[in-house]
């Protein structure tokens, strides 16, 4: 930056205000930087933006198999979603394995994110602390009421059962299966 500055002839404040589109710098001003920051193939630090509390433009998404279409179909929606706010997103596929689940929140937690979508792995453990979140915007996916005071987004899978079961009892159906499983065995292996 310091290199642009000069080169550009203005201070180092003014390249940031710039740089950072935080406040209203003369056109020509910004177009002579904005030019001599191309000319430097200069990109800004995600590292050094979250320091100063901006934005990273880094979003991460825990889900628990990437493999199944379901994920696989969130994943490339959010994905298409975060392009167009000028955001990447890290993908991170546990496995549907509760311990690979934690790893991942550990190691996400130690990130620059800016927000996390996090759908969790659906089996009977309890559900991983996310206090190292604590700070950041969390939406979970697919579950409802994981988190108090935190963003849910799922199917209502109840009362679509609901609706499934009359439709058939409706039709004179009096024999209704119903099949559910977890991520734990012997289930996934049903899934595959």
């Amino acid at each position: 930056m310091k290199e642009i500055a000069k080169e550009a002839g203005v201070s180092l404040a003014t390249v940031s205000r710039v740089l950072n589109n935080t406040r209203n710098v003369d056109k020509g001003i910004t177009e002579k930087v904005l030019a001599v920051a191309e000319r430097h193939d200069f990109r800004p630090s995600p590292a050094a933006r979250f320091m100063k509390g901006q934005r990273t433009g880094i979003l991460g998404l825990i889900v628990p198999d990437v493999s199944l279409s379901f994920f696989g179909d969130l994943a490339e929606g959010a994905i298409r979603s975060a392009r167009t706010y000028d955001q990447v997103i890290i993908v991170a596929s546990s496995q549907g394995d509760r311990n690979t689940e934690n790893i991942i929140i550990d190691q996400l937690s130690r990130s620059l994110l800016d927000g996390l979508i996090y759908c969790p792995v659906a089996s009977g453990a309890p559900l991983p602390e996310i206090e190292r979140f604590r700070e950041l915007p969390l939406v979970v996916v697919g579950r409802r009421g994981v988190f108090k005071d935190r963003t849910h987004v799922y199917t209502d899978n109840r009362k679509t059962g609901y609706v499934a079961a009359k439709y058939l009892i409706n039709l004179g159906r009096k024999n209704i299966g119903f099949v559910a499983g977890f991520w734990d065995p012997p289930a996934m292996k049903a899934a595959y």
